[in-house]
């Protein structure tokens, strides 16, 4: 539902979001939605006096037209 709704937006282009590297169940479920894997971003958050990377995942809605162009 969010994905199509996105989808609809005018100039939205992808969508973001970030798992916990480990969190490998939450990983496959976006996987299997169309997420691609993006970066790893370490020591993203602290919990307690533990930190823990993420990894950012995207996705896709319409591709960027003009391909070599700058953003």
């Amino acid at each position: 539902a969010v994905i199509d709704h996105a989808s609809r937006q005018d100039g939205l282009e992808e969508l973001y979001l970030n798992v916990t590297i480990g969190n490998l169940r939450a990983e496959l479920l976006y996987r299997r939605c169309g997420f691609e894997p993006r970066f790893v971003d370490s020591r993203y958050m602290k919990i307690g006096d533990k930190y823990h990377d993420v990894l950012w995942m995207g996705y896709t809605l319409h591709p960027f037209e003009g391909e070599g162009k700058s953003r």
